[in-house]
């Protein structure tokens, strides 16, 4: 992923991947995505809104 963000790709992770939504691995590998410079955007999930949370308030705060 660096290599794709050096030569100009912008990422994005979702906001429930900051939460433990998903599992401690997941969060610790978004953390460490956010902390290397290698997340541009922060998705809402907000598309569906039955079967995906809505934590763009839980993800800035924990950012």
């Amino acid at each position: 992923m660096y290599t794709l963000v050096k030569n100009g790709a912008a990422t994005q992770m979702t906001a429930a991947s900051f939460s433990r939504d998903f599992d401690e691995n997941i969060q610790n590998f978004t953390f460490d995505l956010a902390e290397s410079n290698l997340t541009h955007f922060i998705a809402s999930d907000a598309y569906n809104t039955t079967t995906c949370r809505f934590k763009m308030s839980e993800a800035y705060d924990l950012l």
